[in-house]
């Protein structure tokens, strides 16, 4: 094997690297759309104005349910809006940690979308969205294992641009993901990159 060749393997072993790493410290919000898609849930972009809603069970959330716990239900709940300007994330998260482990911290995380038509990593991606402190709001038990639940509430809205400073969720998106929730949109035919959400008709001129 040349030189060449070797240096050029090395080098595209170190970027395969890299982007597992990422995908796996990040989630699967670094994968491109069609891919991450296999599993995201279908949805209405927001920017047609109606909300999006994702419900799920967090990790760690004994088998026997309600009966383990003093808290009920355990359950993450997000609800998310947008405009052309900003995204906009309310909702509950929870995770549950051994009794030794203490608080949490804050949760945070950004939105990701395909709009600007971009790829890479980080391409489409927000600033962060952050969670408050965390509260505990009760305990499991989970195979004689103590358990405790933690709260984090999330109200926030950051700018609709990724990090670049480009529009990250258009009418074009084909996803959205936010933290752990995703959504797959259906665009239309002719739906070009950064295609804005539709303006308000203009009024008709009275005729004579």
């Amino acid at each position: 094997m040349n030189s060449t060749l070797a240096r050029t393997l090395s080098a595209a072993a170190l970027v395969s690297s890299f982007a597992l790493g990422a995908f796996v410290l990040g989630g699967c919000s670094l994968l491109p759309g069609p891919l991450g898609n296999l599993n995201a849930r279908a949805g209405e972009n927001p920017l047609k104005g109606q909300p999006l809603a994702w419900s799920d069970k967090p990790a760690s959330v004994p088998f026997e349910g309600e009966r383990a716990c003093t808290t009920w239900p355990i359950q993450d709940e997000l609800t998310v809006t947008a405009t052309n300007e900003q995204i906009c994330v309310k909702g509950k998260t929870y995770k549950l940690l051994g009794n030794a482990f203490g608080s949490p911290g804050k949760r945070s995380f950004s939105a990701q979308s395909d709009g600007s038509g971009e790829s890479g990593l980080l391409a489409g991606m927000t600033t962060s969205i952050e969670s408050s402190e965390p509260h505990k709001v009760g305990h499991c038990t989970s195979n004689n294992q103590g358990l405790e639940v933690w709260e984090q509430v999330i109200d926030s809205c950051v700018p609709n641009k990724d990090t670049s400073g480009k529009p990250a969720l258009t009418m074009s998106s084909t996803f959205l993901q936010v933290g752990d929730a995703r959504w797959k949109f259906r665009v239309p035919e002719g739906t070009t990159a950064t295609t804005s959400a539709p303006a308000a008709p203009a009024a008709k001129a009275s005729g004579k």
